[in-house]
């Protein structure tokens, strides 16, 4: 999974510079040319998307998103353990359903033969990449628990986790 999640944090990182260099790009010929990149707006919102499913993957499973303490910090060890293990599954459900909705409109996405105008690429392509990003925060959320669920059993036992 170490793996997986390297190279997803490659490729967000990647697709965050392009999408930012295609911004930067895009108001210097607004403003400068008075031109604006072909496609480049189009493929920003859908580079957007796809950094942002990534990036939930990747702080989902690291733990790395917003978290609010005021409980959590006056808990027990144990307690804070299995705190973390009913939100990662809470986020494993959320994600699993955004999974599904998404992946219910990617048929429907490619039947419509949508296409970015000035790049001539389907829509749907954008949507597939996104959608392996909500499962991949699927997956580190249901791992996250499992890893939690192990760090009770750990402490329960008398060790630390």
């Amino acid at each position: 999974m170490q793996k997986i999640l390297r190279v997803a944090a490659v490729l967000g990182a990647a697709l965050f510079a392009l999408m930012a260099l295609l911004t930067f790009v895009d108001v210097i010929g607004r403003y400068l040319l008075s031109r604006t990149l072909p496609g480049g707006y189009d493929l920003g919102q859908q580079l957007q998307a796809i950094v942002i499913f990534w990036g939930m993957a990747l702080a989902t499973y690291g733990r790395t998103h917003i978290g609010v303490d005021m409980l959590w910090e006056r808990l027990r060890p144990a307690a804070q353990q299995r705190m973390d293990k009913v939100s990662d599954l809470i986020c494993a459900l959320a994600f699993a359903v955004l999974f599904i909705c998404t992946a219910l409109q990617v048929p429907k996405m490619i039947r419509s033969s949508e296409i970015i105008p000035d790049l001539g690429v389907p829509v749907w392509v954008f949507s597939v990449v996104a959608l392996l990003g909500i499962g991949l925060a699927v997956l580190g959320a249901l791992l996250a628990a499992s890893a939690a669920a192990a760090d009770v059993a750990q402490t329960r036992e008398g060790g630390s986790p």
